[in-house]
């Protein structure tokens, strides 16, 4: 038979089957089973249940994450937060021990002491210098507007120095010593004793040793290196004419021989301040500070060897006397007034810490014991300027008060007419104790007196 027909055959036979069913319920139609006519009966497959569609999760909005932070592409070391170093006290390996006749002396008051004197001790006392006949001679070392400084470390109590000359006075750059221990002046270092021809190159003699000077309050000491420095070289023996440039004579092993001891910078390190003024050590940061009638201010590092230049201050410190102590530079000036300048601010002008009669040209040196810039212009009575506590650049921080030293005769020092300056100076010695020290003639006693 035709396959066309027996397919027709077949649907129509399905359909007379649903007809013939119909409200009776739909039966399962299985196409593989055999129907009473012989053919197969085909199976409808089951419908598909739908799957639902799953409603979208919406998935949270995520937490943005930090922007990391950026790796450096530098192997740069970093700064260091700068530390403040605390304030600076004196090395106690660095001060004199105190000498075996201190106990027996009286507390506050002056006593003559000495064994000899300075002119005693003169290099070649005949020898005559070539330097203008009118001058004043060997006691300008000290008559001269001269002072000079304390070498802790000279000796075993330490040495006071003088030196000083030049103008149309003295041209011999001769240095002498006072031995605290065993009470005697002694030679420090020869002159020179060649011709002079002026002016002197630098204000060097020919030997390469320096010219002398109104030494004023410029001559210093340094601890750190046994070294005594002088802030100026004459170069004219016809008056003022001074070169700002720094020598100093190294005191480990003096051999009366200048050329072997001393040491001249060079010009580029100066002394901005000029000559006729004052200068300090400064233990905190162990550098001196110049200041005076050059209206400037000048730092020297002792390490480096360099000098910075402060300039153009509304005062200067003329004929001054000064001391550093509490991170100031503190000075006398004019003979009314004691003013400062803040060493941490040295472009800054200075400031009035009292209003008080102190002579311009006094003697004036920090006591650590007391606390007090120790003051002394004549005769018996010894003040102090005090520093009470709080801040050291407010007036109401000190005051200034007498020791009420007393004494009569010999014993009390008597000022040269012009000056003190750095012939004044108190000592500090390893156990604490202290002791101030002036000498004032080449001819004359050194004074001391105990501190209370």
């Amino acid at each position: 038979m035709n396959t066309k027909y027996v397919l027709q055959i077949v649907i129509l036979t399905g359909l007379i089957f649903l007809f013939n069913n119909c409200g009776k319920g739909f039966k399962s139609l299985d196409f593989n089973s055999q129907s009473s006519q012989g053919l197969p009966t085909p199976t409808v497959p089951p419908t598909a249940t739908a799957t639902p569609t799953p409603t979208p999760t919406i998935p949270p909005t995520p937490t943005p994450r930090p922007s990391p932070t950026p790796t450096p592409t530098c192997s740069c070391t970093p700064t260091p937060t700068p530390t403040i170093p605390p304030t600076a006290t004196p090395n106690p390996d660095s001060l004199p021990t105190k000498p075996a006749w201190y106990d027996a002396l009286p507390v506050g008051v002056w006593t003559a002491i000495g064994t000899n004197t300075t002119s005693s001790v003169r290099f070649s006392p005949d020898y005559t210098y070539p330097y203008n006949s009118t001058n004043t001679g060997f006691s300008s070392i000290m008559d001269a507007w001269s002072g000079g400084a304390f070498a802790r470390r000279m000796g075993n109590s330490g040495t006071l120095l003088v030196y000083g000359g030049g103008h149309q006075d003295y041209w011999g750059n001769d240095v002498y010593g006072f031995d605290m221990e065993s009470q005697t002046w002694r030679l420090v270092s020869q002159p020179y004793t060649g011709a002079i021809n002026f002016p002197l190159a630098e204000g060097l003699f020919p030997d390469g040793t320096p010219g002398p000077f109104h030494s004023y309050n410029l001559l210093q000491y340094d601890p750190s290196e046994n070294n005594f420095y002088i802030f100026g070289r004459e170069y004219n023996n016809i008056g003022g004419y001074v070169y700002p440039y720094f020598s100093y004579l190294n005191l480990a092993q003096p051999r009366l021989t200048n050329r072997a001891n001393w040491t001249n910078l060079s010009s580029s390190v100066r002394n901005s301040a000029g000559a006729e003024n004052s200068s300090c050590y400064d233990q905190d940061t162990n550098t001196f500070w110049m200041f005076g009638s050059g209206r400037s201010l000048t730092k020297f590092d002792i390490a480096t060897k360099t000098a910075t230049s402060y300039i153009n201050y509304k005062d200067d410190g003329y004929g001054s006397t000064a001391d550093c102590a509490k991170g100031l530079y503190v000075y006398t000036s004019g003979g009314s007034s004691i003013r400062a300048r803040d060493l941490s601010a040295p472009a800054q002008d200075s400031f009035t810490l009292a209003s008080v009669s102190v002579s311009s040209d006094p003697g004036f040196s920090w006591s650590n014991r007391r606390q007090a810039f120790i003051h002394w212009i004549n005769g018996a009575a010894v003040n102090e300027f005090r520093y009470l506590g709080g801040n050291a650049r407010s007036p109401s921080a000190w005051t200034f008060q007498s020791l009420g030293i007393t004494g009569s005769g010999a014993a009390i020092p008597q000022r040269n007419s012009n000056g003190t300056y750095g012939r004044f100076r108190v000592v500090e010695f390893k156990d604490g104790s202290e002791m101030a020290i002036v000498v004032n003639s080449v001819n004359g006693r050194v004074h001391v007196f105990k501190m209370p």
